[in-house]
């Protein structure tokens, strides 16, 4: 299946559907919430980071690294994913980012596999 770079996924009411939808993938630094989409075009995903990350400046850092490893990775079309940044995110090697964020993308076929009936 091709993989896309994903577009910002803006409205809160989409973001709180993705939470609703209750599909998460969780890793040691990042959580995927995910959700089917009607359309088959390009994925939307957003990034959030709370508080427990740290200061406002590693949130921004984690959630600026966090979607630069989407883009790298990229997401399957037709999906509306949230990342949730934990902490450490802003800390760990960057190469270890990407693999972090290409792991728990992979880990359930309903993320990067094919669509579920």
């Amino acid at each position: 299946m091709d993989r896309l770079p994903p577009e910002r996924l803006h409205r809160t009411e989409d973001i709180r559907a993705v939470f609703r939808g209750r599909r998460v993938v969780r890793g040691r630094y990042v959580d995927v919430h995910v959700r089917d989409v009607d359309t088959a075009g390009r994925p939307r995903m957003t990034v959030v980071a709370g508080r427990k990350v740290g200061h406002a400046v590693a949130r921004n850092r984690a959630k600026r690294r966090l979607r630069a490893a989407a883009r790298e990775t990229g997401l399957p079309p037709g999906r509306d994913a949230v990342l949730v940044a934990k902490p450490g995110a802003s800390d760990i090697a960057y190469s270890h980012l990407i693999r972090e964020v290409s792991a728990v993308t992979d880990t359930n076929a309903g993320i990067r596999g094919e669509r579920s009936a």
